[in-house]
């Protein structure tokens, strides 16, 4: 993943501050999200649950290792911005074949958000990920604003200040 700490150039000053190890996304409405919830059968999350929230989503898989890396990192985020607003959904890639794997990594990890299955990858094309793991911020109203593909010890420090900003924002 090429350019990964490269700063990415925006032309609108809408965008000041400039965002570091990542990239801006023009505002647009994030794609309808509607995905089970990783060991509670039955229960589905969607994104207009959660409208008035910002929501970071972190597209990941078990075979994964950077995806497996980052996990502590948006547990911290999640503990330190839930009560501001800040809700964490980490959205598996998966087939039923990884069933096993996805269930004994979420035992050891015991992460504080929702796990959610999209065994189909069909959110994954709709979001138009580029590969594991990702990260998307969506704002309070519902509009995608950043993302960051791969992940390396330290770009949490990005998805902090991110996080921070549209939180400041007014809902």
């Amino acid at each position: 993943l090429a350019g990964l700490g490269a700063v990415a150039t925006v032309a609108s000053t809408a965008w000041l501050p400039v965002a570091y190890a990542g990239s801006r996304l023009a505002p647009q409405p994030a794609p309808p999200l509607r995905l089970p919830v990783e060991g509670h059968a039955d229960t589905f999350q969607t994104l207009e649950a959660l409208a008035g929230r910002v929501v970071l989503l972190n597209f990941w898989a078990t075979w994964c290792v950077p995806c497996r890396r980052e996990f502590p990192a948006l547990d911290a985020l999640a503990k330190e911005f839930a009560p501001a607003g800040l809700t964490v959904l980490a959205i598996n890639v998966e087939d039923a074949d990884a069933n096993a794997e996805v269930t004994a990594f979420i035992a050891k990890t015991n992460p504080s958000f929702q796990i959610l299955r999209d065994a189909d990858m069909a959110l994954a094309r709709a979001y138009r990920i580029p590969g594991m793991p990702t990260v998307l911020l969506v704002d309070r109203k519902g509009q995608l604003r950043w993302q960051h593909s791969g992940y390396e010890p330290g770009d949490e420090k990005q998805y902090r200040r991110q996080v921070h900003l549209l939180l400041a924002e007014p809902a």
